[in-house]
Parts: C-alpha cells; structure tokens; sequence
C-alpha cells in the first residue's frame, strides 16, 4: 500500500508520472492531501480525483484527511503487508485532520495506541 499527496502550488507536471508509477507499482494506493499552500481545499480534492480518474488503472482510491487515509491504509494492511508513507516525512501538518496528531509519525503511533487498547 503507498499513500501520498500533492502539495498545492508545487510539482504539478509531475503528477501523472507520480499515480502512474504507484499504481503500477503498489498493490493499491491512497491519494491524500499533502499541504495546501495557497489551493483550497476542495480544490485540492477535485484534482485529487480527477488525476485518480484518469492514471490510477483503478487499484486506489481518494481519502482526502490524511489522518483517516493512514488510518485506513494500515486497517487493510495484513501481518507481512507495507505500508509505504511519501511526502511529508515528519514535517508537521499545515491543515487540521479527524485526528489530533501534528505529523504521519505521530498519527501512525496513535492509531497503534488506541487500536491496541480496543
């Protein structure tokens, strides 16, 4: 599973090639939101979609809160499945999420906090 985003304002000729080389690469794939910069948010995800719609050959799909798409990408993640995070690294998020965690690192460690005490 690889889980990415776009930032707002940047890169936006490398896009293609970026779903392309995931989808063909990845079991499946999440599309997420990255930072926004100056994009709004809904425009952010019709893009997302659509870049989805026309090069992700149909193994991925949009979740645009990041915090939820990681949170999704792990519950379909099996013992000896990966799970691949780009982007970010542990820069902090620029947008608020579903889950009070400032970057992916922290998201992932508090999903596995409040998994394991259900």
């Amino acid at each position: 599973m690889h889980l990415f985003g776009f930032r707002g304002d940047r890169d936006e000729e490398k896009r293609e090639e970026m779903i392309t080389v995931s989808a063909r690469m990845s079991d499946q794939y999440i599309l997420t939101l990255d930072d926004l910069n100056s994009v709004s948010k809904e425009e952010m995800e019709k893009i997302l979609y659509e870049i989805q719609r026309r090069y992700g050959r149909g193994n991925g799909e949009v979740i645009p809160d990041r915090t939820l798409a990681i949170e999704e990408a792990l519950r379909r993640s099996g013992e000896k499945d990966w799970v691949v995070i780009t982007g970010k690294g542990e820069e902090s998020y620029q947008q608020e999420y579903h889950y009070p965690a400032p970057t992916d690192s922290e998201t992932v460690f508090y999903l596995e906090k409040s998994t394991t005490r259900r």
